[in-house]
């Protein structure tokens, strides 16, 4: 699996053109199949192999926000439907549970990071995401594995946020470069949900990093999602794309993948068509 890790801010991909996936297959040449996430390009590139094939697994848009120098600055550029959805969000959880009922914790050093993981991993195992997505953190053993040298060069922050001092929601962040903040993982308790925690966590976090003014751009990660895209101000095009070595199960493979593929997408479109997607989708997660 190779990942592309730019910012929808950069202008340079790693992998986009064809030498570079030709160097690819010349790097990995005893695997059967290269899987690569988030290649930002105009359209996929034509590739013709005589041992390898491609093929485009999605297509979607990676959203990031610019963000200035003050929240209000920031607000005039989202849609008014999202200005909205942020202040009913917050007069809602204030009107419920009182006027100073939200907060938000902030880790970003080695030592904080360490003392408190322990309350983000338990919140995370609570989660819709985790319990019904398998999206969550892993233990603090793993995760110090993967990110170890970003937890001491200051490069990883945590966010909780707190209704009532109670632990509702998180949200994990890698810093990327100098002024880069990538999101990684969020979660929330699915029970504060008809509260937009979501929306509340990710408003706080944005105008956190303005007045902090060292990070100037937010990355939403891989992935396409209406959440994404009302909180954001720029995107790029990115594609998923598998290069695989030519041979009868791997067609055979490419060819079953790409049936139910379609199957999935069309009984996606009726459910959508219906009306009844997002009761589904409250079905399925209760």
């Amino acid at each position: 699996i190779i990942k592309n890790n730019f910012s929808v801010k950069d202008d340079t991909p790693q992998i986009h053109t064809l030498d570079d996936k030709q160097s690819l297959i010349d790097k990995y040449s005893s695997y059967q199949a290269l899987l690569i996430l988030s290649d930002k390009q105009e359209q996929p590139t034509y590739f013709k192999h005589k041992d390898w094939a491609i093929l485009e697994l999605k297509k979607y848009k990676r959203y990031g926000t610019f963000l200035g120098t003050s929240p209000d600055d920031l607000l005039k550029k989202f849609s008014a439907n999202t200005r909205k959805s942020i202040r009913v969000a917050f007069e809602k959880t204030e009107k419920k549970f009182g006027s100073h009922s939200i907060f938000l914790d902030i880790y970003t050093t080695h030592d904080t990071i360490s003392k408190q993981y322990h309350r983000a991993f338990a919140l995370s195992q609570q989660t819709y995401q985790a319990k019904k997505l398998d999206v969550g953190l892993p233990d603090f053993d793993n995760f110090k594995k993967r990110f170890s040298s970003d937890i001491t060069e200051n490069k990883v922050v945590f966010y909780i946020l707190k209704i009532n001092n109670i632990d509702i929601g998180y949200l994990f962040c890698l810093q990327t470069s100098q002024d880069v903040l990538i999101t990684k993982i969020m979660g929330y308790l699915k029970e504060y949900e008809q509260y937009s925690p979501g929306t509340i966590l990710k408003w706080l976090v944005i105008k956190n990093l303005i007045e902090r003014k060292q990070i100037k751009f937010l990355d939403y990660n891989l992935g396409e999602s209406q959440h994404k895209s009302r909180f954001s101000t720029d995107y790029v095009e990115c594609y998923d794309q598998l290069i695989y070595r030519k041979s009868l199960i791997n067609i055979a493979k490419v060819l079953l993948y790409q049936s139910v593929y379609k199957i999935d997408s069309l009984l996606s479109e009726i459910v959508d068509n219906l009306g009844i997607k997002q009761k589904l989708r409250h079905f399925l997660y209760r």
